[in-house]
C-alpha cells in the first residue's frame, strides 16, 4: 500500500497542533508550580522549572522526550510563520521572537533529557543575559527597548478578551453553547494572567536599564515570586489564570483552524 507524503500545509498544521499542545502543557505545569508557591513550596515556577518537574516524574524521560519534540515543533512553526506570514511586521517579529524563545526551551529540554546540568533557575539566566547586554556600548538602550517590547506584549495580551480574536481562530461549529462559553472563559482568564506576568517581566527589564542593575532583571519565576510577596492571593489568582491559559492552549491545539496555522 502506497502512502502519500503529507502536504506542506498538513505538515505545518501538524507542527502547529503539537507545538501549541506542548506550550499548553508547560503552562499547566507552571500554573501548578505557582500554586505550590502559594502553599509554601519554593519551586521554580517557570518553563525551566516545569521541564525539571516533568523529568522528576515516573517515566519522566519518556514524557520529556515527547515534550522536547513538541517544543521544537513549536519553535519551528513560529519561525516558519514569521517568514511566510502576510501579517503586519510587528506580529511577524513577535512570532520570530517566540520561535527563538522556544528554541531555547528545546535546548533546555534536550539537556534535561541527557541529564546535563542546566543552571539558570530563578531568573539567573535573564540576569546574566541582561548584564552582558548592559556592558555593550548601547546596552542600556537595548535593555530598555527589550523591556518596553515585553511590556507591550503583556498589554497586547490584555486586548485579547476584548477583541475575541483567539476565539475566531478556532473551529467551534458543532460545539454546544456551554462548551463555547467554557473555551472563551479559559482564553479570557488565561490571556489576562499571561499579560500580567509579561508586563512584570517587562518592568523588571525597564527597571534594570534605568538603574543599570542586572540584578533587577528576571523572568517568569521572579515575576510569580514577586506576586507572592506580602499578598499570596495575587499569585493564587495568576496561578489559576496560567492553568486556564495552559488548558486553553491545549484546546487551541485541537480546534485551531487550518488557515491559522
Amino acid at each position: 500500500m502506497h502512502l502519500d507524503a503529507p502536504s506542506k500545509q498538513e505538515a505545518q498544521t501538524a507542527a502547529a497542533r503539537a507545538g501549541l499542545a506542548s506550550q499548553g502543557f508547560l503552562y499547566v505545569v507552571v500554573g501548578l508550580l505557582a500554586l505550590g508557591i502559594v502553599f509554601g513550596d519554593d519551586a521554580q515556577a517557570d518553563q525551566r522549572g516545569a521541564i525539571a518537574a516533568v523529568r522528576a516524574q515516573p517515566f519522566g524521560k519518556v514524557l520529556l522526550l515527547v515534550l522536547t519534540v513538541g517544543v521544537a515543533l513549536h519553535a519551528a512553526w513560529r519561525v516558519s510563520k514569521a517568514i511566510r506570514s502576510d501579517d503586519e511586521t510587528i506580529k511577524r517579529l513577535a512570532d520570530g521572537a517566540r520561535g527563538l524563545m522556544y528554541a531555547g526551551f528545546t535546548i533546555v529540554c534536550a539537556k534535561a533529557l541527557f541529564d546535563a546540568d542546566e543552571s539558570g533557575g530563578g531568573g539567573t539566566t535573564e540576569r546574566k543575559a541582561t548584564g552582558k547586554v548592559l556592558d555593550l556600548p548601547a546596552g542600556r538602550a537595548l535593555v530598555l527597548i527589550a523591556g518596553l517590547g515585553v511590556l507591550g506584549a503583556g498589554i497586547w495580551q490584555w486586548r485579547q478578551p476584548f477583541s475575541q480574536r483567539f476565539v475566531e481562530k478556532l473551529r467551534l461549529a458543532g460545539l454546544s453553547e456551554a462548551w463555547r462559553r467554557t473555551i472563551t472563559v479559559l482564553g479570557t482568564i488565561g490571556f489576562v494572567a499571561r499579560g500580567i506576568a509579561l508586563a512584570m517581566i517587562g518592568w523588571f527589564l525597564i527597571d534594570s536599564a534605568i538603574d543599570e542593575a542586572p540584578s533587577k532583571a528576571g523572568g517568569l519565576d521572579q515575576a510569580l515570586h514577586a506576586l507572592a510577596a506580602d499578598h499570596p492571593w495575587r499569585l493564587l489568582v495568576v496561578a489559576v489564570g496560567l492553568l486556564a491559559f495552559g488548558a486553553f492552549r491545549i484546546v487551541d491545539a485541537a480546534l485551531r483552524r487550518i488557515s491559522e496555522t
